[in-house]
């Protein structure tokens, strides 16, 4: 559904205890989604940064994600950083920090 939604700008799944395999497939949708501009997912259990990685190779809409507290160290988001200059604001600390 996130492939093909034509109307959706913002979703914010912050705190549901998403694990990898949920991850997997809304980065996955990300890759195609064409009009989602700010993603919250917030304080979730998903570890795995490669479906990340993946979806901002090829996603040219995002421009703000939110990934507090997902458990990313410091060296992968600078390599999401890099992969995609499109998202203009990359939250992955707690809000004290920014």
């Amino acid at each position: 559904m996130l492939e093909t939604n034509t109307s959706l700008t913002a979703l914010d799944i912050s705190q549901n205890e998403i694990v990898d395999e949920g991850s997997k497939w809304i980065f996955k949708a990300l890759e195609t989604n064409s009009t989602l501009t700010k993603l919250d997912i917030y304080h979730n259990k998903a570890r795995d940064f490669k479906y990340i990685l993946k979806s901002l190779k090829s996603n040219s809409v995002l421009t703000e994600l939110n990934l507090n507290m997902y458990g990313i160290e410091e060296v992968k988001i600078n390599k999401l950083i890099l992969q995609n200059i499109i998202v203009k604001r990359f939250a992955a600390w707690p809000k004290s920090h920014y």
